[in-house]
């Protein structure tokens, strides 16, 4: 049990600072009335751009392959 949340918190952090990195979250912070306020922003448009360019690049890959493939010589 103790390897599968180890496993589960290493996904999180990865997941996590690629989000950071591409610019799907953003954090901030107020200072106002001696209190501090942390804001956590997801940028869910962000997220799904990068999807679809992840489908289309990997689309793109099986296109190529099949393309470049030489016919089997017949015996």
């Amino acid at each position: 049990m103790t390897r599968f949340l180890g496993a589960l918190v290493i996904i999180v952090v990865i997941i996590g600072c690629i989000g950071l990195y591409l610019g799907w979250f953003s954090f901030g912070s107020d200072n106002s009335d001696g209190k501090t306020h942390i804001t956590i922003t997801v940028d869910k448009d962000k997220i799904k751009e990068d999807r679809n360019e992840v489908v289309e690049k990997i689309k793109g890959i099986g296109h190529k392959t099949t393309e470049t493939t030489a016919p089997a010589p017949k015996n």
